[in-house]
């Protein structure tokens, strides 16, 4: 069921009657089409969706660009446990990494 957009991804069109598509803001799932229908998918957990090969690889494998859901802070990344977030500074996202172990907390803004 779709909602606002800050709480659901949800696929209105297609942008073909048939193939995969990257969802805006979340590279950890894409839109399959079948006869125009969209369905989201999720890439299993520290994959994203690579638009060349229109499959899940490993995150540290494809090139994805973050988007910064509020313009400074720290935020999980789609589909990551926190081992890896965006750094948003002025709307500018920056993919960073916690220290071996450590997983981003969210509430606080720090690896722990």
């Amino acid at each position: 069921m779709c909602d606002f957009p800050e709480n659901s991804r949800c696929a209105s069109v297609c942008p073909k009657s048939e193939g995969f598509f990257p969802v805006e803001g979340d590279c950890a799932a894409y839109v399959k089409c079948e006869n125009f229908v969209p369905t989201i998918v999720s890439c299993d957990e520290g994959h994203y969706f690579n638009v060349l090969t229109s499959d899940c690889e490993i995150a540290k494998n494809v090139s994805c660009e973050p988007t910064c859901p509020s313009p400074n802070g720290r935020f999980l990344l789609p589909g990551e446990t926190g081992e890896t977030f965006v750094e948003c500074i002025d709307n500018k996202p920056t993919i960073k990494s916690c220290s071996l172990g450590l997983r981003l907390n969210p509430e606080a803004e720090n690896c722990e």
